[in-house]
């Protein structure tokens, strides 16, 4: 072998080369390093848009609603009263409560269901037309986890209403049935 036939493979490997060679790897570093940066920022961007989406404060009739579920819940208890056409004495409490945002095009409401808490000394609520209902598995449920004990129920148009006493208080568990409102 002549010199010759090494400078190919010496030119290769010259100070020139070399540099070009680091300055090729930086660049190529430098853009893997930007695309994971911009990956993290999509991400951190997609995260914060899912975030407000998922939680929006709707109308006052229905309470706080998750968009990604379609269900709203802290419903007031005077939407509690006009879906369900109940009255409750004054003090009521609402336990927990949801609403079903689905009638009319998603603006109305299709159904209300809640726990309230009874002031002391008030009486079970009267339902127009009512028939005894067994208590259903989730209305059980529900009253149970709050202390309830002798639970009753009625029925009458689509409202369900079951009662049980805690603590010396009336609990009831009140739901609409679908597509009654």
């Amino acid at each position: 072998m002549t010199d010759g036939d090494w400078f190919p493979l010496a030119s290769r490997f010259s100070p020139e080369t070399m540099r070009e060679e680091q300055a090729a790897a930086t660049s190529i570093r430098l853009l893997v390093q930007l695309a994971g940066v911009l990956a993290v920022v999509a991400a951190l961007i997609v995260g914060f848009v899912f975030a407000v989406l998922s939680w929006v404060t709707a109308a006052p009739d229905r309470g706080i609603c998750r968009v990604s579920e379609d269900a709203c819940d802290v419903s007031p208890l005077a939407t509690i009263e006009q879906y369900t056409d109940v009255r409750f004495p004054a003090g009521t409490r609402v336990v927990r409560s949801d609403a079903d945002p689905g009638g009319q095009g998603g603006f109305g409401v299709q159904s209300v269901s809640a726990v309230l808490r009874l002031p002391q000394g008030s009486r079970v609520p009267t339902l127009d037309n009512a028939t005894p209902a067994a208590p259903e598995d989730k209305a059980r449920a529900a009253l149970r986890e709050e202390g309830a004990t002798s639970i009753t129920g009625l029925e009458s148009d689509g409202t369900n209403l079951f009662a049980g006493t805690a603590d010396d208080r009336i609990l009831i568990y009140v739901w609409t049935a679908y597509g009654q409102l």
